[in-house]
C-alpha cells in the first residue's frame, strides 16, 4: 500500500507539490522532462527538483542520473 499525506509545516519553501509523507514498499521516481513547443529543454529552474528533509530535519536536494531511477 502506498499513502501519500500533505504534511502542514510552515516553512516558506515554495513548491508545486508541497510536504508530504510517502509509506510504501516502493517508490519510483524518474527525471523531469521539460519541454516548450514540443522540444525538449533543459530544466528552467536550477532551484527545482526533488527535496527530502531528513530525521534530523536537514533539507537536502536529491541528485540522479538520466538513466537511473531513484
Amino acid at each position: 500500500m502506498i499513502s501519500s499525506y500533505r504534511v502542514q509545516d510552515d516553512d516558506s519553501m515554495s513548491s508545486w507539490c508541497g510536504w508530504h509523507t510517502d509509506h510504501g514498499s516502493l517508490t519510483g521516481l524518474t527525471c523531469a522532462m521539460f519541454k516548450r513547443d514540443g522540444v525538449e529543454i533543459p530544466c528552467p529552474d536550477s532551484a527545482a527538483g526533488l527535496y527530502i528533509k531528513t530525521r534530523t530535519d536537514q533539507i537536502v536536494k536529491v541528485y540522479f542520473l538520466v538513466v537511473e531511477i531513484s
